[in-house]
């Protein structure tokens, strides 16, 4: 099994992130219908499958931690992409930001609870030996130059 754990910054649009063997590309942070939407783009190495597990044991989470040290767990996340590239998109229900000016909503780093960081826990089963995933072989009887 192995775990990944990263920090995302509210105001981290188009920024990439990397830890472990995960790659996370930030689309953006959003409000939507009174919801905060966080969409991403994680490239993530699959591991190799370990005795008595499947892909399906693989999961992600993500939480929204204040500058107060709250936690708010995404109750509802969209996942999809291919294998090794998943399109994931949280929401949040917090009061949205004051309006600039009388105007719209304003940006999302400063709504009335600040926002530190997105944690993004990411949990993939499998052996988690890196030489797994190279396929051995020996070649034999061939002259060198």
């Amino acid at each position: 099994m192995q775990v990944t754990e990263l920090r995302i910054p509210p105001d981290s649009e188009g920024q990439t992130f990397e830890q472990d063997d995960v790659q996370v590309t930030v689309g953006a942070w959003k409000w939507q219908e009174g919801t905060l939407v966080v969409n991403l783009t994680a490239q993530v190495l699959r591991l190799p499958i370990a005795t008595g597990s499947s892909a399906s044991d693989n999961w992600h989470t993500a939480a929204l931690v204040t500058k107060d040290g709250r936690r708010q767990v995404a109750p509802m996340q969209i996942c999809g992409g291919e294998e090794g590239n998943l399109q994931l998109a949280y929401r949040f229900s917090l009061p949205p930001p004051p309006p600039a000016g009388g105007g719209a909503a304003g940006p999302v780093p400063n709504p009335p609870t600040e926002i530190d960081y997105l944690r993004l826990t990411l949990v993939r089963i499998g052996s988690g030996d890196k030489t797994l995933k190279t396929v051995p072989f020996v070649i034999e009887n061939m002259p060198l130059p």
